[in-house]
């Protein structure tokens, strides 16, 4: 009877560290999944990123530019002379 007794206790811990393996591998499946799914996003991620440097660069250089040419015309009693 003892014998049964530890064999069921040996089996039960079996199971249970079976279940847990499984677990985890559910779990690391998911981070797999989730990374794959983040890796496929990041360059897009990053593009849009420089694509925003960039309008914001190019748009305070036109605001610059504008204000440079602003700066420099010649006042309205001189311009029609």
């Amino acid at each position: 009877m003892l014998q049964n007794d530890r064999e069921n206790l040996e089996l039960d811990k079996l199971l249970v560290e079976t279940r847990k393996l499984l677990a985890e591998t559910r779990k690391l499946t998911a981070e797999e999944t989730k990374l794959k799914q983040e890796a496929l996003w990041y360059p897009y991620a990053v593009g849009a990123g420089v694509m925003t440097a960039i309008v914001a660069v190019v748009g305070f250089w036109t605001k610059i530019q504008a204000l440079v040419r602003h700066n420099t015309q010649y006042p309205p009693y001189i311009a029609g002379t």
